[in-house]
């Protein structure tokens, strides 16, 4: 998906262009004790998602979309 769209506005804006990418909101449900991804696994998959956006758009800027109702109080 993020390939995708980093293509796609990359053929709009061109290759050196600026755009902010906001992570999915949901992205922090994957962590979890049970069954979820380990930090680790968490890093991995976040870098992973950025190299391939950074790859497209190297201007972009990456960012989490912060849902306040999965911050745990």
């Amino acid at each position: 998906m993020y390939e995708n769209y980093s293509l796609r506005i990359a053929e709009y804006l061109g290759r050196m262009g600026f755009c902010v990418f906001l992570i999915e909101p949901g992205f922090y449900q994957y962590y979890n004790d049970e069954n979820g991804l380990t930090g680790e696994e968490m890093t991995e998959l976040f870098d992973l998602i950025v190299s391939i956006i950074k790859r497209n758009l190297p201007n972009s800027a990456i960012s989490w979309d912060i849902n306040p109702s999965n911050i745990k109080k």
